[in-house]
């Protein structure tokens, strides 16, 4: 787009994409006149790290010649920083909002819509644990807009930091990060549920990731190659009952290893039906107790 050639960009929130989305934005020449985050020490590091000339903690304090504001603020606050934004003195039909939240859509936005201002969201499919730079190459990024102008010009900036966009419509939003939140952060789930076992075992195994790279590294290259169904292994797979309850009376003291056991054994249990290793009393064995146990520990909870 013409008008947003010589852009000058604000990063509003300092938080952990704001320092990868910020050093790979810089590395490809885009000019950042300024940063905010409502603590004004962490916008001073970022600053200070990558020489921004102006920061602060006060969204009055924009500069009104930036014409493209990053919005990496909580998912939460969006809706509130939107409507402080509205109020400021810009030219809004010249302004472009970008939201980087994963589970919102552009109708968060609305209160900048309603000034003239185009709107768009702009989410990568990597996870920020922490302020520490990640790397945005050939990573995804969903792009959302209403406008198919906004929608290129924001395809053109992803493949400038060499990422590869993808376009959804807002009704996918929510779905797109359930895929995020599943595959990722439901990871972390099982490998703390993992950390919780080795516990048990009392130290025996002094680094259990040592241990678990090579088992993990070799399900995902499989579920990568084939797809998850086809990459199933284990006791739910095999219809072994008796290894089953094993698992689960071992767990009897623990209910919250218990109840994420459960859980994961049904989807698993529901998973391999659909791949046909099982045979429908297999199945049916299995489902019939797995569902008893877990609606037994709920009433118990």
């Amino acid at each position: 787009m013409s008008k947003y050639k010589n852009i000058k960009i604000s990063i509003i929130g300092a938080g952990k994409l704001a320092s990868s989305l910020m050093p790979a934005l810089l590395d490809k020449n885009y000019k950042i006149n300024s940063i905010f985050d409502i603590h004004k020490e962490s916008a001073a590091e970022l600053a200070i790290k990558y020489n921004i000339k102006k920061y602060a903690d006060a969204l009055f304090d924009v500069d009104r010649e930036t014409n493209l504001f990053f919005l990496t603020v909580p998912d939460s606050e969006l809706k509130k920083v939107a409507g402080i934004l509205s109020l400021l003195d810009l030219d809004y039909t010249e302004c472009l909002f970008v939201h980087c939240s994963g589970s919102r859509n552009v109708r968060v936005l609305d209160a900048l819509r309603e000034k003239g201002a185009n709107v768009a969201s702009f989410h990568p499919m990597q996870t920020f644990p922490s302020r520490k730079k990640v790397s945005l190459k050939n990573n995804y990024v969903a792009i959302e807009s209403d406008n198919t102008a906004i929608t290129e010009y924001l395809e053109e900036i992803a493949n400038d930091l060499e990422l590869l966009p993808i376009r959804l419509k807002p009704e996918e939003k929510v779905y797109y990060h359930l895929l995020g939140v599943f595959a990722s952060n439901f990871l972390s789930a099982n490998m703390f549920e993992a950390e919780s076992c080795n516990e048990l075992i009392e130290g025996a195994i002094p680094d259990i990731y040592k241990l678990l790279k090579p088992i993990v590294n070799a399900t995902y290259a499989n579920i990568s190659k084939n797809g998850a169904v086809e990459s199933l292994s284990g006791p739910i797979e095999r219809g072994e009952f008796e290894t089953v309850e094993m698992h689960v009376n071992a767990l009897h003291n623990n209910n919250e290893l218990k109840l994420h056991y459960l859980a994961n054994s049904l989807t698993l249990l529901e998973a391999a039906h659909s791949k046909g290793t099982l045979s429908e009393r297999e199945y049916g064995r299995l489902k019939l107790y797995l569902t008893t146990e877990l609606k037994d520990l709920t009433l118990r909870l």
